[in-house]
C-alpha cells in the first residue's frame, strides 16, 4: 500500500542530526556577536593614542596633542610618550612643566628612542631653561603658605629654590593670626631671586570709649539700682552703703544737720517759719 510524501516520517537519526547543527549555527552566532562586541568596548591602547598625539602636533594643535600624550602615559608610562607631553608643553609655553618632565625623560637610560633623539631633546632643554630662574622666600613665621602668581606653591620655609619662569612674579605669603605680605620682584633668566618676608601680627582693635557694653553681674553678685540720693554697691553679693561725708565744720552727716535744722524751725512757731523758708540754708 503507498503512503503519501506528508505522511512520510523522518528517520530519528536525521532529526538529531538537524537540531544539533542548529544548536551550532546559534552558539557560532553568539560566539560571533560576543567577539565583535568586546573589539567595540574595548578602549583605545597606548600606541594608538600616541600615534594621534603625533598627527595632532603636526597639525599645531598642541593642547589636543597633550591630551592625547597624557592619556596614553597613563596606560603605558614610556620615556617617549613623557618627552612628547614635554614638547608639548614647551609649545605651549608651560616652562616649569616642560623642564621638569623632559629631564626626567632626558635622564632614562638604556631607552632607543631617548638615545636617538638626544640632540633635539636636550637643545629642546636648553630652550626651555631660558625662560626659567630661581627663586628664594624666607618668611619669619614658620608654616606660612607661599603663594606665586595668585597659586598656592609651597609651604614655607622652603627644601630647596622654586623654579619660575622669568620676568615680574608676585609673591603673596599667608599665615593665620597675620596680616598677608604682598611683593612683586623680578626674576632673570638663569639667575637666583631672593625675597624675606616679615609678616605683622593681626591686633584686636581696643573698643571706643562709650561703646564698651555695661558689664553683666558676675556670678553670686547681686545687681542692685541705687535710688536717687543713695549710694548702694554691691560687692560680692552683699549690698554696702558707703558713709556719707560730713559737712564742713561739723562732725555729723549732712542729712542728720538738715533733719536738726528742720526741727528747729517747726519749734520756733510761725513767726519764724518765714525767716527759716527765706534763709539760705
Amino acid at each position: 500500500m503507498a503512503h503519501s510524501s506528508s505522511s512520510r516520517r523522518v528517520p530519528p537519526r536525521f532529526s538529531r542530526s538537524w537540531a544539533h547543527r542548529a544548536r551550532l549555527a546559534v552558539r557560532s552566532g553568539l560566539v560571533a556577536l560576543a567577539m565583535t562586541t568586546h573589539v567595540h568596548a574595548q578602549p583605545p591602547d597606548a600606541e594608538a593614542l600616541y600615534r594621534d598625539g603625533v598627527v595632532l602636533r603636526r597639525q599645531r594643535h598642541d593642547a589636543e596633542a597633550l591630551a592625547e600624550f597624557r592619556r596614553a602615559y597613563s596606560l603605558q608610562p614610556a620615556p617617549r610618550t613623557l618627552a612628547q607631553i614635554a614638547l608639548a608643553e614647551q609649545a605651549l609655553g608651560r616652562w616649569v612643566d616642560a623642564e621638569a618632565d623632559l629631564q626626567r625623560a632626558v635622564q632614562t637610560k638604556g631607552d632607543a628612542w631617548i638615545e636617538r633623539n638626544q640632540d633635539v631633546l636636550a637643545a629642546g632643554l636648553t630652550d626651555i631653561r631660558r625662560h626659567l630662574g630661581d627663586l628664594d622666600v624666607e618668611a619669619d613665621v614658620p608654616g606660612a603658605e607661599l603663594w606665586v602668581n595668585g597659586a598656592r606653591v609651597a609651604v614655607l620655609p622652603l627644601s630647596r629654590s622654586l623654579r619660575v619662569e622669568t620676568g615680574s612674579v608676585l609673591l603673596e605669603v599667608r599665615a593665620r593670626g597675620y596680616a598677608s605680605a604682598r611683593r612683586t620682584t623680578f626674576v632673570e633668566p638663569g639667575e637666583r631671586a631672593r625675597e624675606d618676608i616679615h609678616l605683622v601680627p593681626l591686633v584686636q582693635q581696643a573698643p571706643v570709649a562709650g561703646e564698651q557694653a555695661a558689664r553683666a553681674p558676675a556670678a553670686g553678685e547681686e545687681a542692685v539700682r541705687a535710688p536717687v540720693g543713695s549710694a548702694q554697691v554691691s560687692i560680692a553679693g552683699r549690698r554696702e552703703s558707703p558713709q556719707a561725708p560730713t559737712a564742713a565744720g561739723s562732725g555729723e552727716p549732712p542729712r542728720a544737720i538738715a533733719s536738726d535744722r528742720r526741727m528747729r524751725a517747726v519749734s520756733l512757731g510761725p513767726s519764724s517759719a518765714g525767716v527759716a523758708l527765706g534763709g539760705s540754708w
